[in-house]
Parts: C-alpha cells; sequence; structure tokens
C-alpha cells in the first residue's frame, strides 16, 4: 500500500530496477493520468490500480503473466488496454467498474477470465474471447450495457459456473446484445447466463441434440420474439425441447445461391470478408457479402 489513497499523486517514474509492486500500492491514486510499469514486473497484484480513476493509458510490459483480482477495478478513464501475450489468466474483477473501457486485446494465451472480470464495464462494445480460454466464469459481463457483439469460441465448454456469485449468471443485463452464437463445444450453461438481455433477436446454436439448460438463462427475454437458428434438419426436436421451444420462430439455415455475369466493361466481384465468391456459389443465410465493382478505363459504375 505504497501510495495508497495519494489522490493528489499526478504523475510517477518507477525505475526498470523494481521487480515488484505490492498490494493496493497505488490504490486510490485517482489523480494519476498514466504510468509505465517496469519491464522486470512479472505479475500485477491484487487491487494495485483500483480506483484509479484518472488512469487514461497503461503500458503493461511482455514479462507481465497474470493480473490480479480488482487490479485495474474502477480506473473509469481507461478507454483501451492491451493485454502482452505473456498474461496467461485474468482473474476476480480485474476491470469491475472501468466503465470507459471500449475495447479490450485478450491475447490466445489467456486461458482463464475470472468471475466479474468485466463486470459493470458499461462502456464496452464489442469482445473476442480467444480460443485458449475454456470457461467463462459468473458476473464476467454483467451490465455491460453497450456490448452489441461477443465472439465465443469453438472450443469453449462452459458459458457460467457455481461460484461465489451464486449464478449470477454471465451476460447478465447484456441490453445490446442483439445476437449470439452458442458453438457446439459448450457442454453447460449456467443460472441466468442471458438474463434481462433485452435486445436479442437471434440465437444460433449448434448442437445436434438440444443441451439441457436450466428454466431461468433467457429470464427477462421475451423469448417468442427471439429466433432460434439450429441444425439442419433438428428443428423439429428444439420444437419439443424444454426452454428451447420457447424462441419463435425456429429455423434452419437456408442455403442461397449466388450467381452473376460480369460486364465487358471493367470486373464485377462478390466478396465474403476478403474471400471471392464464385459465380454459383452457396452461402447460408445471414452471411454477409459485399459486391466490388471496378469499371476499366473510359467507363464508370452507373
Amino acid at each position: 500500500r505504497t501510495f495508497y489513497g495519494c489522490s493528489g499523486l499526478t504523475s510517477i517514474n518507477i525505475p526498470n530496477s523494481v521487480t515488484s509492486i505490492g498490494t493496493e500500492a497505488f490504490s486510490g491514486c485517482s489523480g494519476l493520468t498514466s504510468i509505465s510499469i517496469p519491464s522486470g514486473i512479472t505479475k500485477i497484484k491484487y487491487r494495485t490500480f483500483s480506483g484509479c480513476s484518472g488512469l487514461t493509458s497503461i503500458s503493461i510490459p511482455s514479462s507481465v503473466t497474470s493480473i490480479g483480482n480488482y487490479a485495474f477495478s474502477g480506473c473509469s478513464g481507461l478507454t483501451s488496454i492491451n493485454i502482452p501475450s505473456s498474461v496467461t489468466s485474468i482473474n476476480e474483477r480485474t476491470f469491475e467498474n472501468c466503465t470507459g473501457l471500449t475495447s479490450i486485446n485478450i491475447p490466445n494465451s489467456v486461458t482463464s477470465i475470472g468471475g466479474g472480470a468485466f463486470l459493470e464495464c458499461s462502456g464496452l462494445t464489442a469482445i473476442t474471447i480467444p480460443s485458449s480460454v475454456t470457461k467463462i466464469e459468473d458476473g464476467t459481463f454483467n451490465n455491460c450495457t453497450s456490448l452489441t457483439s461477443v465472439n465465443l469460441p469453438s472450443g469453449l465448454d462452459s458459458i457460467g459456473s457455481n461460484n461465489y456469485f451464486h449464478s449470477s449468471g454471465v451476460f447478465v443485463g447484456c441490453t445490446s446484445l442483439t445476437s449470439i452464437t452458442i458453438p457446439n463445444s459448450i457442454i453447460y450453461i449456467g443460472k441466468n447466463a442471458f438474463k434481462d438481455c433485452t435486445g436479442l433477436t437471434a440465437v444460433a446454436v449448434g448442437w445436434q441434440t438440444p443441451l439441457q439448460v436450466d428454466q431461468s438463462i433467457f429470464d427477462g427475454v421475451t423469448l417468442n420474439r427471439v429466433r432460434l437458428i439450429v441444425p439442419v434438419g433438428r428443428k423439429g426436436i428444439y420444437r419439443a425441447a424444454d426452454v428451447w421451444k420457447r424462441f419463435n420462430p425456429i429455423v434452419e439455415p437456408a442455403s442461397h445461391t449466388i450467381t452473376y455475369n460480369q460486364s465487358a466493361g471493367g470486373t464485377f466481384k462478390i466478396k465474403k470478408g476478403t474471400q471471392d465468391i464464385a459465380s454459383g456459389s452457396s452461402v447460408v443465410s445471414g452471411v454477409e457479402l459485399t459486391v466490388e465493382a471496378t469499371p476499366n478505363i473510359g467507363y464508370q459504375v452507373d
């Protein structure tokens, strides 16, 4: 607690000779705007920077392997943070109440994300969970009200667990979340997982046999207005499955054939991201395609 509560502290230079920063060392230093962590530090400990509401930027060196509980809790001035690939774990409530945080890079080196890690991060708009993570703990994204998209990796096996958050749910109150794809690698979804995600319009699942889930996982969501996209040939099974049968409509992914002709006055392409889609190819519903038309010299796009 070296500089604990030093609210008037605006800047500090930590020399490279420092190899350890203690628990709550800068906790409550609300006037601190930026800090560079020396390259000899391997762990950011419990509440090291909690309550540093004026902190707008921080550099985490590649020597750091672990970020402790509440390490940046209440750092409401942080808008983005880059976590180096040396970090293997993000612990409980690490970025709790970082309300200014709009983006964060989670490297593939991270294997675990603790409960409440991004609790109340109301400015966070999108996040990609790396394929190295197999479990998302309860409370991780509670009340991330600006979160519109979440990418869940195919290796993920559980959404939520029975930890001390008492089944508070992973995405409770994510009111801006409009759609989510749940990979078929998921074998467990905890209680209240998507409670009060009132903006949901579509949920896609990959299980051939519907996963048995608790009645509470979509509490507060009007499921008869949410589209459930299920594997081909499995619509009837989902219509009879508890919880899943409450969705409407329940649909299977439709396939569409893309056909087009080239113009003599230029080139014409249909693209899926950076991939060219040949005429005659099939794509499923929901895939976003872009049109790229390039006129030859002397021609223009009309």
